[in-house]
């Protein structure tokens, strides 16, 4: 009888170790400074199950170490709004899939949230094709959206936030 239930206990011990770490908030997150093409993989087809199941997938960022969050995002459809950031840039890298980013232009009819800008439309934008392994930078103060997916568009998107006094080079 010990001997199945010191079995049972080593079998769950084990179960959980493998499970994924749950979700981390920046404020409780240790720092990551390394995540593998492997979990990254994981990620995504995570991110893929729960589109098709009609949920959101948040499986924490990718790497965090303070000020910096790098997130995955994952799109099967086109993003329902344009962002501005007015204190930070954002670079984007493609981890996956195919679509079309639209950069510039101007917001119609903007809404505030803090130093963020969102809007339902754009005009006069850039579309630029997107594929694996691309890197697109956003300077501030520059609308940017998802505007197509090729069937799915995986990101991982830094904020960069910009010192007060930040010389150019």
């Amino acid at each position: 009888m010990k001997s199945l239930c010191l079995a049972v206990a080593l079998l769950s011990m084990t179960a959980a170790a493998q499970q994924a770490p749950a979700p981390t908030t920046a404020a409780t997150a240790e720092p990551r400074t390394f995540t593998s093409a492997t979990e990254i993989a994981r990620r995504i087809a995570a991110a893929a199950a729960a589109a098709k199941a009609g949920t959101q997938f948040d499986g924490g960022p990718l790497l965090l170490s303070a000020p910096f969050r790098a997130n995955m995002e994952y799109h099967d459809a086109p993003a329902d709004h344009t962002s501005v950031h007015e204190a930070e840039a954002e670079l984007f890298v493609v981890l996956d899939g195919s679509g079309t980013m639209t950069v510039g232009g101007r917001l119609v009819n903007p809404t505030r949230s803090g130093t963020n800008l969102n809007a339902a439309t754009s005009e006069g934008g850039v579309p630029r094709k997107v594929v694996k392994g691309d890197l697109l930078l956003v300077p501030q103060n520059t609308p940017h959206a998802v505007t197509q997916v090729d069937g799915r568009l995986v990101l991982m998107s830094l904020h960069l936030p910009l010192p007060a006094t930040a010389p150019m080079r």
